[in-house]
């Protein structure tokens, strides 16, 4: 056979095989022809083949650039598509992934059965941003694949954002058991699995399943269980090699660089984290600079620095992300008029645009009340919202459950509803069921939150729960700024509470 007919060829062989072992002739087929599903070039196919190597040893970019050229041979190969989208989705650029996907869909015709209900999968939380659709749509298409380790992780991805932990652990297990060549070949599967083991508290598994882990996998485990156990000296030695090493991927970059910010604000060198973020997000692209923007605005809602204006490539842009940072910012600085009308642009914005936003639109005009000082307004808007959290945090443009906690517990206190706000600012730095990309932006309060807490538990009269957390602010504010030394000064209950703001 030759490079042009090699696929057909195959595929004829195997059909004659398939009769000689007792196959019906219906159930033969029914299968589409190879040439139609997957590509009629064995040379695009080859590209593909590496390319999800590639993918699944977390090099996206090395695997998209075989995956162009295979396109450039075969730009109806509806597959590689599809698994250019998966990579962008990696790489937290939701954009260029829903574009991919859009191609995909295209061409239906080009995947069989299992494949199309994969690609509804996709298209049901990319396009419509609808999870349980997704979810779903996984179903049917495992009843078809069973042995889809691809489809059982990316089943959990979805698991996991609609907050049912536990069925996305058992999603990711069932994946990564299912890949017969061992961990070596199921990294991004054992990865989710530590993560998500993380999430439900269980520190152990969790490092033993890291065990497992190599290369930038193991990096990546490495400083989230740095963040989640509070460990900020050793997330300030680890961060700094993925952060700046030329060659670490995008997925990977962008928590090294949060935790390494958070490890230095927990520590009290809130200067050199906010210089940190605003550093990534000026050569970083529109997602994920935006990310590092709302990064360096919860660091400075919590620290209680003045909150300092977007630069103008920001302050110009009119992105439904764009929108709602630039609301954000201007409600925090006191701008209501300007968060009022990025709330009216976002206002206009499609019903799918909206639900991207999850509860960013929502936390500008609660800053909008705080500007008033109007808190019961605050507790009502985001109440409800900061007790369920934010569970997906594949979206750069989505505002973390911390920086809707941590607005409850303010206007809590400032409500003169002690317990309560004792409640939120616990839960703004639990470590547990939470997104682990929103795990890395647990140092950029964690120290604040502590303080509070002990303030609030002195207040209310316990002494013991008190000094448990002045302990614990004070373990982790090590190496405070200039004008934070303050901080670490025990004060009188009554001047402390809601002293910051």
């Amino acid at each position: 056979a030759t490079d042009h007919d090699l696929v057909s060829k195959a595929q004829a062989l195997g059909r004659q095989i398939r009769r000689g072992l007792g196959d019906r002739r219906s159930d033969i087929e029914a299968n589409k022809p190879l040439t139609q599903v997957a590509t009629p070039s064995f040379e695009a196919y080859q590209k593909f083949v590496d390319a999800v190597g590639l993918s699944g040893h977390g090099d996206v970019e090395g695997s998209n650039r075989l995956l162009r050229e295979a396109l450039a041979l075969d730009s109806g190969f509806a597959g590689a598509w599809v698994s250019m989208s998966a990579n962008y989705a990696l790489a937290r650029d939701p954009d260029s992934s829903r574009l991919a996907l859009l191609e995909a869909l295209k061409r239906p015709d080009r995947l069989n059965t299992a494949q199309r209900y994969r690609l509804e999968a996709e298209a049901a939380y990319q396009i419509h941003y609808d999870l349980s659709a997704a979810v779903r749509w996984y179903k049917l298409h495992l009843e078809h694949a069973p042995q889809s380790g691809g489809g059982y992780n990316n089943m959990g991805v979805y698991l996991a954002s609609l907050g049912r932990y536990e069925e996305a652990l058992e999603a990711f297990r069932t994946a990564a058991g299912l890949n017969p060549f061992g961990p070596a070949h199921s990294q991004i599967q054992i990865s989710n699995v530590a993560a998500m083991l993380l999430a439900l508290g269980r520190t152990e598994e969790a490092a033993q399943a890291a065990n497992q882990l190599t290369g930038s996998f193991a990096e990546e485990a490495r400083l989230l269980q740095g963040t989640s156990a509070g460990q900020w000296s050793v997330v300030e030695s680890l961060a700094p090699g993925p952060a700046l090493a030329p060659g670490t991927p995008a997925w990977l970059q962008g928590p090294a660089v949060t935790m390494w910010a958070g490890s230095l604000a927990a520590r009290g060198a809130v200067s050199a984290a906010d210089q940190k973020l605003r550093s990534a997000a000026a050569v970083a692209p529109g997602p994920r600079s935006r990310w590092y923007r709302h990064a360096a605005l919860l660091l400075q809602v919590a620290s209680g620095r003045p909150i300092a204006p977007l630069p103008d490539s920001h302050s110009r842009d009119t992105t439904p992300g764009g929108l709602t940072l630039r609301g954000l910012v201007s409600a925090s600085r006191g701008d209501t008029s300007g968060a009022r009308a990025m709330l009216e642009a976002v206002s206009r914005l499609s019903p799918v645009e909206l639900l991207r936003l999850g509860d960013g639109p929502t936390l500008i005009e609660a800053r909008i009340a705080a500007q008033g000082r109007r808190w019961n307004d605050v507790i009502k808007l985001l109440g409800s919202r900061a007790l369920h959290g934010e569970h997906d945090g594949s979206s750069p443009d989505q505002v973390a459950s911390i920086a809707v906690r941590w607005d409850v517990a303010d206007a809590y206190e400032r409500a003169g509803k002690l317990d309560s706000s004792a409640i939120y600012f616990a839960l703004s730095v639990a470590p547990t069921r939470v997104p682990f990309s929103h795990l890395g932006l647990r140092g950029l309060v964690y120290p604040f939150a502590q303080r509070r807490l002990a303030m609030l538990y002195s207040k209310m009269g316990n002494a013991a729960v008190s000094e448990y957390h002045w302990r614990n602010f004070q373990n982790a504010f090590a190496t405070p700024d200039p004008d934070l030394r303050p901080l670490a000064i025990w004060h009188k209950p009554e001047l402390a509470i809601g002293e910051r703001r």
